[in-house]
């Protein structure tokens, strides 16, 4: 903690605990695997 205190540039958001790593990561991949699914449609937006 105290070197989250000292930093320069601290995490907006600071996971504590490998549960919530793993969670947040598990969110992560399948927010990109959403992303990735309806990127042609995303893209098809552009003027």
């Amino acid at each position: 903690m105290l070197a989250l205190i000292e930093s320069q540039t601290p995490p907006t958001h600071l996971l504590l605990g490998s549960d919530a790593l793993s969670l947040v990561r598990q969110k992560l991949e399948a927010l990109g695997q959403e992303i990735k699914q309806w990127e042609k449609l995303t893209r098809s937006t552009d003027g």
